[in-house]
């Protein structure tokens, strides 16, 4: 069944559909040239032992990183979003990189801005057991969301060793972005969400990072799409979502120009055909509350009530049939009055989260 949309956000969403004017995309400050590498997941091609990938990100010059005995060796971090990246800080053990190459990428291929790389070359350090650090300056207007060291010849019979491996990255403030934008909507697909918007000006637009949010409020960003630039011509763009969340998805661009400034677009928002297979009610609750959901056959999927507070008050746990099934949740003298949020989600990333009313 067809979950009730809400009324409010109904409208926002037609809103933004049909809006005919043109979307002022307004700058926020993020960061101004911090190790936007720490702490950030990382891969490499191979691991020594317990020299595990998370010791390069740490910002701990006690515990290192170190791949395997090989010259072909690489390990890259995901930086989290696109960033204008000034300078890459590589702290080695002496086992390190005597030739080697500092790749980015915006959509983790690494093939996409191999116009930026920064070779290395007859690399001289110590032999100490802190051989020395490699400040690296790169070259203007590098906006990228991952960074790679790839190793072309090592120094040593060991393999390539990092105490850290530290980029510095900003986001810029700005007035104005110099994109016009005049639609950005969302669609439901069989392969996906389907995202479309259009430019009339573009002038320096490095490209749009498409972010992706289950609340409207903490967005993450899922894909990257580069710039046509072509001036003051209609540009028309899109990108598919093919890992929607279960229930409704926000959807927002954030726009960088070469020289790293960033703004957003308004959000838009779309319930996902999962969410057709999703009843919650009665609402609001008196002395229970019944779930009727239809899931993918042998599913595992939890079940969460949780207060305003952050109390969980109820959690269970089943294996979805391929059928409609029912779920009943008897209210308890944990259940007080207020509001609440009923949380479903799988083994995977999917969630949907409603918020209800107890009485």
């Amino acid at each position: 069944m067809k979950k009730k949309p809400n009324p409010r956000i109904k409208r926002l969403f037609i809103f933004l559909l049909i809006v005919a004017s043109p979307i002022a995309i307004m700058a926020q400050v993020i960061t101004t040239n911090a190790n936007v590498a720490f702490n950030r997941p990382g891969a490499a091609s191979s691991i020594q032992t317990d020299k595990i990938i998370k010791n390069a990100f740490d910002g701990n010059a006690a515990t290192r990183y170190s791949s395997l005995y090989s010259d072909s060796e690489w390990v890259s971090v995901d930086l989290g979003q696109p960033f204008l990246v000034s300078q890459v800080v590589l702290i080695w053990e002496r086992a390190y990189g005597k030739d080697f190459d500092i790749l980015f990428s915006r959509d983790g291929s690494f093939t996409d801005l191999n116009k930026d790389s920064v070779q290395i070359r007859n690399n001289v350090l110590g032999s100490d057991s802190i051989a020395g650090t490699n400040s690296i300056k790169m070259k203007s207007n590098t906006i990228a969301r991952y960074v790679r060291m790839q190793g072309v010849q090592r120094a040593t019979v060991f393999g390539y060793s990092l105490y850290e491996f530290q980029v510095a990255g900003s986001v810029s403030s700005s007035a104005l972005l110099p994109a016009t934008l005049t639609g950005f909507t969302a669609s439901g697909q069989s392969s996906g969400t389907l995202l479309e918007w259009t430019t009339t000006t573009e002038n320096n637009t490095a490209g749009f990072s498409v972010e992706r949010s289950n609340d409207g409020t903490s967005f993450s960003a899922i894909g990257w799409v580069d710039g046509i630039n072509n001036g003051s011509v209609v540009s028309h763009y899109s990108y598919i979502d093919k890992q929607v969340l279960i229930g409704r998805n926000y959807y927002r661009l954030k726009v960088f120009d070469l020289s790293g400034k960033a703004g957003s677009t308004p959000a838009v928002a779309i319930s996902t055909a999962d969410n057709n297979s999703l009843k919650i009610y009665p609402i609001p609750v008196k002395d229970h509350l019944s779930i009727e959901y239809k899931g993918t056959a042998g599913t595992n999927m939890s079940v969460f009530l949780t207060s305003t507070s952050g109390h969980t008050v109820y959690t269970n746990s089943f294996t979805a049939r391929g059928s409609q099934q029912t779920i009943v949740i008897n209210r308890t003298s944990d259940m007080v009055a207020g509001i609440y949020f009923i949380t479903i989600g799988s083994t995977g990333k999917k969630q949907y989260t409603e918020q209800i009313i107890l009485e």
